[in-house]
């Protein structure tokens, strides 16, 4: 996407249903969304209160775009293979909290969305992406939108940030992958929560997810600028959502819980140990 050095575009880390914070944000920054951009970085559902509020937002605003991260792939992923995950509650517990017919809508949309987008002014280039990057990876021999099978597909996977944990680069052993990136462009992502913004070794890096939906803050990148804005969340949106459903999810899940999956279930030695297994993989 090529702007003039006119125009502003403001990249938002990881939203997760924090609508009320994201609109201070964009408030703040001060943009013309008639001419100015709005682009998330990605995992704009889950977790948070307000989803499809946020949805609404980006679905109908004409000069607001985002790119696909590991949460709306889960989504996509678990609809199309029409089963539960019994690893990762997240999805259910969000589809229990927006009607059928708009989840619906959003799913059409998320399919649509790209897993990066690039923003060229005359003097600069970036790159926008959920989680990250590796010197392997050319974005040319890559599909722009998210294909059905892409758990088959590790660069795929890199990108949208599924898995990171155990991943080279992405997990707490190696380097970082944004302290050994060369790249012709200033790269802006999400997924890793840290209190501050990560700028890497090099200074050719943003991370701007500062946990706003565990009660931290929603980070915005004001182009051409590079200036950070921040809002503070309101509240620990995660552990209200924890609260709410959880505990229904778990007495629910069971039926939906295909012959396998419920064997698998019975033979943990108690509830307990399986929902910290669960909650543990909803972290990711």
């Amino acid at each position: 996407m090529e702007v003039s050095l006119q125009q502003k575009v403001l990249i938002i880390g990881d939203i997760h249903g924090c609508y009320d914070e994201m609109i201070e944000l964009i408030d703040k920054s001060q943009i013309d969304l008639s001419r100015d951009w709005v682009i998330s970085v990605g995992d704009i559902v889950d977790r948070g209160m307000k989803t499809p509020e946020v949805f609404s937002f980006f679905q109908n605003t004409p000069h607001a775009l985002m790119i696909l991260g590991n949460h709306e792939a889960k989504h996509l992923f678990q609809h199309h293979k029409k089963k539960v995950d019994l690893t990762d509650p997240s999805v259910a517990i969000q589809k229990r909290m927006i009607e059928p017919n708009q989840y619906s809508v959003m799913l059409d949309y998320l399919r649509s969305q790209p897993l990066y987008q690039s923003v060229e002014y005359p003097n600069k280039k970036y790159l926008i992406l959920h989680a990250g990057i590796t010197e392997d990876i050319d974005l040319q021999d890559m599909p722009l939108y998210l294909p059905e099978d892409y758990v088959k597909d590790e660069k795929i996977k890199t990108i949208i940030g599924r898995g990171s944990r155990r991943r080279k680069g992405f997990d707490e052993k190696s380097t970082p992958w944004y302290d050994e990136i060369s790249s012709a462009y200033t790269i802006v992502f999400g997924h890793q929560i840290t209190q501050e913004v990560i700028r890497g070794e090099n200074k050719n890096v943003y991370g701007i997810d500062t946990g706003c939906c565990r009660g931290g803050k929603l980070t915005g990148l004001l182009l051409p600028e590079e200036k950070n804005f921040q809002v503070e969340a309101k509240k620990n949106y995660y552990d209200e959502i924890e609260k709410n459903y959880l505990d229904s999810y778990y007495l629910e899940v069971f039926d939906l819980l295909s012959e396998k999956q419920k064997e698998t279930l019975l033979q943990q030695d108690n509830i307990e140990k399986t929902k910290k297994k669960i909650q543990q993989e909803m972290k990711e």
